[in-house]
């Protein structure tokens, strides 16, 4: 056998096979590093005490963290995008119209920022904020956090 070790091509004499040669260990290394990048945002976001939810231009789910789940009360096996997730929380909030025209205002201005209070049918006060995701200068989505105000009123337990 004939290797070229510039090109890592290689010619086996007695057959005339041609094949080449790849070292792989960079590749592998680099996607180790990936896995762990990954992994290490993931606990990131589950260690955040707000809710997190970052959805697509499209409005579909890209990531999101338990506490997101918990603070809407919504199952975590429920495939959420933004039709699912406004009509959910409009079930929730004590003024659907108001909050459906500011999702209306919203959406009409795609690089919006947005800080908002919503009041709950259970008594809750959540601070609801947005803002844009952004890949390489563009639209890529919105990265939305819901926490719970400390000042909110817990249902009684009776």
């Amino acid at each position: 056998m004939i290797v070229n070790p510039a090109t890592g091509t290689f010619r086996a004499d007695e057959r005339g096979q041609y094949g080449s040669l790849t070292d792989v260990a960079a590749l592998h290394h680099r996607q180790l590093e990936l896995e762990r990048s990954l992994e290490q945002l993931s606990a990131t976001l589950e260690a955040m005490r707000d809710g997190i939810l970052v959805v697509d231009r499209f409005g579909q789910r890209q990531t999101c963290n338990a506490k997101f789940f918990e603070i809407w009360g919504f199952s975590q096996l429920e495939e959420i995008d933004a039709a699912v997730l406004h009509g959910r929380i409009l079930e929730r909030v004590e003024n659907p119209c108001d909050f459906l025209a500011r999702v209306n205002e919203l959406e009409r201005l795609p690089g919006a920022e947005s800080d908002d209070i919503l009041q709950l049918k259970d008594g809750r006060t959540l601070l609801v904020c947005s803002r844009p995701q952004r890949i390489d200068g563009r639209n890529a989505g919105v990265c939305g956090a819901s926490a719970t105000s400390p000042n909110s009123r817990r249902p009684s337990r009776s």
